[in-house]
């Protein structure tokens, strides 16, 4: 084979060989720069987490409150003793019952020429002098009893959870309004101070005026001052009375205005931490896909290089062989024959297929 036959077979093996490791080199750049894109999508992820932390943090925080204020889950109605785990591996050496093994019994003795040694009642033999072997000691829970201690035990515990005085308190109700009293009256100190003046007072002018008309002590002059007592007195006790009512109202509306206003407070920290959560995950989701698509198109990359590396392998040996069939082809000599220009008997030494 000429080196002509060589270089049309091998040039196209080898030019396939070299554009089978292109393509293959290019899909490991590919991949290698969908692993790079991923992994900086996923520390863009990780950056936006640890910024939104403080808010995912102090929303759940004020959540943690506000469901402690609402009376839900832990707090004075929550469980802080024991686990059940703990209080079994307390509790279950009191319902265990243990069985010890049965020793052997020493059926008699008898000695050789190494010494005296044992045979015990079942036919085997043992050491002289030596504690008889028995069988294991054996132990059983009772789990009935032991499970209902547990439960004893942590219904002791239940409702210990919080010594905080809020838990609860945004659904307790406000102070209701009590009945007005004399222990109300005697309390106000605007009537103590004002009320006993005034009648004072007027029933002085009223005695001074009937002394000056002479008409003191007369029925007309008691009359006046048991009317003006009664007036006065009404009066000064509905302005108590009154008193009372609004402070009771004036109570009962702060009480309601600050529990509702530490339930927005809470629920506002708690819907910042809501929404940065929200924000945590719609990032995860769109961090989770987009890689997703790097490692498809890595793969797509992939396999797109082996296919053509195939290919371009394929394609070079294809071309390989046909060079080799022309060039076999295209050496043979070619002779006249009865029936024409072609292969068969030579007719001296004249190569025709030079005229080809």
């Amino acid at each position: 084979m000429g080196i002509e036959t060589i270089l049309a077979v091998a040039g196209p093996v080898i030019s396939g060989m070299m554009a089978g490791d292109a393509a293959g080199d290019a899909a490991d750049t590919q991949s290698a720069a969908a692993d790079r894109a991923s992994a900086t999508q996923e520390a863009a992820r990780l950056q936006q987490r640890s910024d939104l932390s403080p808010w995912t943090n102090g929303g759940a925080a004020a959540q943690n409150v506000l469901m402690s204020r609402l009376g839900v889950g832990g707090g004075s109605g929550g469980y802080s003793g024991p686990s059940r785990e703990q209080l079994r591996a307390e509790l279950a050496s009191q319902f265990t019952k243990t069985t010890p093994g049965a020793q052997k019994q020493v059926a008699y003795t008898r000695a050789d020429d190494t010494g005296q040694y044992v045979v015990y009642t079942d036919g085997t033999q043992g050491t002289y002098g030596e504690a008889a072997p028995g069988t294991a000691a054996t132990s059983q829970v009772d789990e009935a009893g032991l499970n209902a201690a547990i439960d004893a035990r942590m219904a002791q515990y239940q409702g210990q959870g919080s010594t905080d005085p809020n838990y609860g308190s945004l659904l307790e109700p406000a102070p209701a309004y009590k009945q007005f009293s004399q222990q109300d009256l005697d309390n106000d100190l605007v009537f103590q101070n004002t009320y006993k003046a005034a009648l004072d007072t007027g029933t002085n002018a009223l005695n001074a005026r009937a002394a000056n008309s002479g008409s003191w002590g007369s029925g007309a002059a008691l009359k006046a001052l048991t009317r003006f007592g009664a007036q006065e007195t009404n009066k000064y006790t509905g302005d108590a009375y009154n008193r009372n009512w609004n402070q009771q109202s004036d109570s009962y509306n702060r009480n309601m205005a600050g529990k509702q206003q530490t339930y927005d407070f809470l629920s506002g920290v708690s819907r910042q931490g809501q929404s940065a959560a929200a924000g945590v995950g719609a990032a995860g989701i769109a961090t989770g896909n987009a890689i997703a698509g790097n490692a498809l198109a890595s793969g797509n990359a992939q396999s797109a290089g082996i296919v053509g590396g195939a290919n371009a392998l394929s394609g070079g040996i294809s071309d390989a062989t046909s060079a080799w069939q022309w060039n076999q082809l295209l050496s043979k000599p070619k002779t006249a024959t009865s029936g024409g220009w072609g292969t068969g008997t030579s007719y001296g030494n004249q190569d025709y297929g030079s005229y080809l």
